[in-house]
């Protein structure tokens, strides 16, 4: 991804969905993905991960400015938050190194940059990972 703006919510608006968002889910690297031309539809949600996981696979993100993201919370949304970047929930082992080079941020809170968190106690299912401890190689 090269030369995107992405800009936050003015949190103190209500909203009528809340939940937490992010400006920029990292990228996932996957075994598996559809042809150039699919013959099939996709199942929904699309952002739901459907194959295994690959290693050795990076992005770069290039002149990427984040805008207005001053705030991570959200006015009327209890447990929702807003960050710059992080995680597809869907993706407990795509994540793979995301390189972010000359990015800018203006106007953004310093918790507000990557939302962070330990993983869900389900990511860790014993007899989804093959001959791969659950922690990864």
């Amino acid at each position: 991804m090269e030369n995107i703006h992405v800009w936050g919510e003015d949190t103190a608006i209500d909203k009528p969905f809340c939940a937490t968002r992010n400006g920029v889910w990292f990228m996932a690297g996957l075994g598996a993905g559809k042809a150039l031309h699919p013959k099939s539809t996709s199942a929904l949600p699309v952002y739901k991960m459907k194959s295994a996981g690959v290693w050795k696979h990076q992005t770069e993100f290039k002149a990427v400015t984040f805008h207005d993201f001053a705030k991570v919370e959200i006015k009327g949304c209890k447990n929702a938050r807003q960050f710059c970047m992080g995680p597809n929930v869907h993706a407990s082992d795509h994540i793979h190194v995301q390189n972010f080079v000359n990015t800018v941020f203006d106007n953004v809170a310093d918790d507000a940059v990557a939302h962070i968190y330990d993983p869900p106690k389900g990511w860790a299912n014993p007899t989804d990972c093959g001959n791969y401890p659950c922690t990864a190689p």
